[in-house]
């Protein structure tokens, strides 16, 4: 069945977000980049809500020291992608908020791997949604985030011919 509101992770690669993450944590999972700053305020969210999943709390994700925002951000899709994709949370995420980095031409389309095919920039980074795909198996819909949008039906026609899928498409202008 479909959803109301499409699932939405944040991913921050700001070295010194800081203790803006208590207000962001509330929102939505967060991944982070583990740096001083960011740990304290990661390890006070945690002792403060000690019983958060993944799914639902902060992550903290190390790097290689002196890493570009843009590279760490294409590091760790894969991983995020993992955790918050279609076979690891019920709803799948659909839309990346993404914290201390621009949108490039080199980040969307390593995000286009993902599915990801709509950008809005934000005052603070960007953000990229992707379409919600859905697969019929034994009478219910089950989402799956694998299926280009590039289907011979095209995205509008609501069903992957090539994969026998149909898709419920997000709007970025409406949640990000």
């Amino acid at each position: 069945m479909p959803m109301t509101e499409p699932h939405r992770v944040f991913v921050v690669v700001d070295r010194d977000y800081g203790q803006r993450l208590s207000e962001l944590a509330q929102t939505g999972p967060v991944w982070i980049v583990d740096t001083p700053a960011n740990r304290t305020a990661a390890q006070q969210i945690w002792a403060a809500n000690p019983n958060r999943s993944h799914l639902e709390g902060i992550t903290t994700f190390k790097v290689p020291e002196g890493s570009s925002s843009e590279d760490i951000l294409i590091n760790e899709l894969d991983t995020i992608d993992l955790h918050h994709g279609t076979y690891s949370a019920n709803p799948p995420y659909t839309i990346l908020n993404v914290i201390g980095t621009a949108i490039t031409a080199r980040v969307k389309a390593e995000l286009a791997q993902f599915g990801f095919d709509e950008f809005q920039e934000t005052p603070q980074g960007f953000c990229a949604v992707r379409p919600i795909r859905w697969r019929q198996t034994s009478g219910s819909r089950v989402p799956h985030s694998g299926c280009e949008r590039a289907c011979p039906t095209g995205p509008e026609s609501g069903i992957c011919q090539r994969h026998r899928r149909s898709a419920l498409h997000v709007e970025p202008s409406r949640f990000c």
